[in-house]
């Protein structure tokens, strides 16, 4: 949500800032959450602009695994039901991107 291209802290969010650490969380809600401000859209144009159709319906698989927990590839693949190689690769195409904190490590469980 923070960081990334200068952009991001004025025109992606119609020039709207937290005014401190109290604001965030309201922050989020009104700018990066809401359909209305353009950075709500930008994590999909990335996605968009680096893969295909199918691996867009798996970028979103992938995080829903990640949202649900899993943390490694191969937790990731068992929850979606794709091979490891597949989420692998949706995963290095994410972290390229820098949609991702940190990221999924290792193989296995989890």
């Amino acid at each position: 949500m923070v960081g990334r291209s200068p952009a991001y802290r004025g025109d992606l969010v119609c020039d709207d800032a937290p005014s401190g650490p109290d604001d965030f969380d309201a922050w989020a809600c009104r700018t990066v959450l809401s359909p209305g401000v353009p950075l709500f859209w930008e994590a999909r144009y990335l996605l968009e602009s680096e893969t295909d159709h199918a691996d867009r319906a798996l970028c979103h698989s992938v995080l829903v695994a990640i949202a649900d927990g899993r943390s490694t590839p191969g937790g990731i693949a068992d929850r979606i039901g794709a091979s490891l190689s597949d989420v692998s690769h949706v995963l290095a195409v994410m972290s390229n991107q820098q949609l991702l904190y940190g990221g999924p490590t290792r193989s296995g469980p989890g």
